[in-house]
């Protein structure tokens, strides 16, 4: 990597419809280089970001650092809010590992669109993603890291704190809740009493938060991902899962970790609890914990890559602890994240 300075050498936005009910818009994303040295060059960074996306989206963005938070023991999260003139359009976040970028991504709310010039908003609304520069695209970490009695990055808890990306728990009957489940035009939907008929003890594992803590040894109940999709026709060319909670969130998980994604109705011989996402939640365990959507209603298989809620605001596509996958990586310089 050569200088001091890091720099933004393209950015990609588009209108996300899936994030409609969590009042999010538009999500970019912003391919960075290079290195930065404190947090003066941390702001330039995303004010460089922000002036050229506000370029490709007919607007002007000014950035405005409003927190930082350290995630998993080694990655910077800069948060940003993003105004025109009085008004709060968004947020931008930029993430630093080491002094090193590795993306600048973030959201426009609804109410942004009016500010957006006419060719961009005519774009989006075709479902064009609208492109400026060099943008990287997806990319994985190169290596898994060193074993240990914990991933790198975790200290292990007795119990699981409680989020909810929403703002609400939402307490659902489970004998008014189902599942749906869509690929390529095909729809099944299952009650909860069908699916408790067929869940089963999946054995003890261990769940692991993005933000840095890990509770150990659970025991879960429910059924594999895998057999429910079965009798649902060719899917030789489905490559994410999509997943929807009754709230509005939403998570993707890349294909070839569908085998190990499980639906969960219990922890420990006990009915999940709406806190823990009941009546059921998914959990994949070589994942961080935000890819286990609570309070879940739909999954649907699809070709194409969109971002779910967390990683519109910077996280990673695939999420694989023991590559410590925990953001999206746009550097190209960026290959270990051990």
């Amino acid at each position: 990597m050569t200088g001091l300075s890091g720099t933004v050498t393209g950015c990609r936005a588009y209108l996300n419809r899936r994030l409609a009910r969590l009042g999010i818009a538009v999500v970019f994303e912003c391919t960075v280089s290079g290195s930065l040295s404190g947090v003066a060059e941390i702001r330039a960074m995303a004010e460089e970001a922000s002036r050229t996306l506000g370029d490709a989206l007919g607007t002007k963005l000014a950035p405005l650092l409003s927190e930082r938070e350290l995630i998993g023991r080694s990655f910077d999260l800069y948060k940003f809010r993003l105004t025109f003139g009085v008004n709060e359009l968004g947020e931008l976040r930029l993430v630093v590992r080491k002094n090193v970028p590795l993306n600048v991504t973030g959201v426009l709310s609804a109410t942004s669109l009016p500010a957006l010039g006419r060719e961009a908003l005519e774009r989006l609304a075709k479902g064009e993603a609208v492109t400026v520069g060099t943008n990287l695209g997806y990319r994985e970490a190169a290596r898994e890291c060193e074993q240990g009695e914990t991933p790198v990055g975790q200290v292990a808890i007795p119990k699981f704190v409680i989020y909810s990306a929403e703002g609400e728990i939402p307490r659902i009957p489970p004998e008014s809740w189902s599942l749906a489940l869509e690929w390529k035009g095909s729809r099944r939907t299952l009650t909860y009493q069908e699916l408790l008929e067929r869940s089963k003890d999946l054995g003890a594992m261990d769940f692991h938060c993005v933000t840095g803590w890990s509770v150990k040894g659970k025991r879960y109940t429910g059924v594999t991902l895998d057999e429910l999709f079965r009798g649902m026709g060719d899917m030789s060319e489905a490559k994410w899962v999509f997943a929807e909670s009754a709230t509005g969130y939403s998570t993707v998980i890349p294909i070839e970790e569908a085998h190990r994604t499980l639906i969960v109705f219990g922890i420990d011989g006990q009915r999940l609890s709406p806190e823990n996402g009941g009546p059921a939640r998914l959990f994949n365990p070589s994942l961080y914990g935000w890819k286990g959507a609570k309070w879940l209603v739909k999954i649907s298989l699809e070709k194409d890559y969109i971002d779910g809620f967390w990683e519109a605001l910077s996280y990673h596509e695939r999420g694989l602890v023991q590559r410590n996958e925990r953001f999206k990586i746009r550097n190209p310089d960026v290959v270990d994240l051990c």
